[in-house]
């Protein structure tokens, strides 16, 4: 058992570094070419030259499949299957000892007699490796231990607990609503109608529902099946109906353009990927990139009104 968790250990490991200088190689080009190409290029093709990091973290470290994981994985099956056939004829040639050795007790036993310290001694240990409990089990227990990459597997195993279930928590507490309906605070209704009104001019199909809450400081959308629109509590007070539309078309063209979809699933890839430090940095970039390509889709739906839109940018 202990044998085979070393095995996969080392494969993982194998497996953890090859994709780690792979991505760090990938993120470098990309970051040189988004450099190069930043000041010319719309945002909608920076963010997918981007999202080529997602690509390869769902590929193999390896194209070839020689070096796969999974054929890496098969001469483990066929050494498990040569190890537990090993292990049969090994019982059955200890059993044939141990009956030939009774026999000839029973034939000669005075020989046994005078070489009874011989018996007793060697005896026990017989009876130790018999049917069961081998002579290879008992040397394998005794200094097979597991490697050091099979520590570190477990850290990461650990490492991806920990932050899915923060994540989790996080997602948890922001679905949970501060204010009862019945709150002070309640939102205005021409809020709603705008609202209505910006949902329809992105041809969403669902109005997303509304969460007041005091654990964000701007408005943002999340979640991916139903998305939530969170409002900061007092928020719109400083605002005009008409800079409350164009931040409503700024939040919910993430919706239109799937990137809560997206941001979901570089979630979930970097809790997997948790040690690799330049995912993070990938992730603020990918967050700058998206807000850049919804402020370009406003600015087709506005127009005219384009210059008004930057203003509420700037005062929001």
């Amino acid at each position: 058992m202990i044998e085979q968790i070393n095995h996969i250990a080392g494969l993982w490991f194998s497996g953890a570094i090859a994709m780690f200088w792979q991505v760090g190689v990938l993120i470098i080009l990309i970051g040189c070419v988004d450099l190069l190409i930043r000041r010319w290029a719309w945002p909608q093709l920076r963010y997918a030259l981007w999202l080529m990091v997602l690509v390869k973290l769902v590929l193999p470290p390896t194209i070839s499949l020689s070096t796969s994981i999974t054929a890496e994985l098969q001469p483990l099956a066929r050494q498990i299957v040569a190890k537990e056939s090993h292990r049969e004829n090994l019982n059955a040639t200890t059993a044939m000892i141990l009956a030939n050795l009774e026999a000839a007790v029973i034939e000669s036993p005075v020989e046994a007699a005078s070489s009874g310290d011989t018996v007793t001694e060697e005896q026990p240990a017989l009876v130790a490796a018999g049917p069961g409990n081998t002579a290879g089990e008992s040397l394998s227990a005794a200094y097979i231990k597991p490697i050091w990459q099979a520590y570190v597997m477990v850290i990461w195993l650990a490492g991806m607990f920990v932050l899915g279930g923060w994540l989790v928590i996080k997602l948890l507490h922001l679905r949970k609503e501060d204010l009862p309906p019945a709150s002070t605070a309640s939102l205005p209704a021409s809020f709603y109608e705008s609202l209505a009104g910006c949902a329809e001019r992105l041809a969403l199909r669902r109005i997303p529902k509304v969460v007041l809450t005091r654990r964000v400081a701007c408005p943002a959308v999340f979640g991916m099946f139903r998305p939530v629109l969170l409002m900061p509590v007092g928020y719109l007070n400083k605002m005009t109906r008409s800079d409350t539309e164009n931040m409503l078309l700024h939040e919910l063209a993430h919706i239109k353009r799937g990137d809560l979809w997206v941001h979901g699933f570089y979630m979930l890839l970097q809790i997997v990927y948790w040690y690799n430090p330049l995912l993070w940095l990938v992730r603020g970039q990918m967050h700058h990139l998206r807000e850049l390509c919804c402020d370009a889709t406003v600015a087709r739906l506005l127009k005219e009104r384009i210059i008004e839109y930057r203003q509420t940018l700037i005062d929001v």
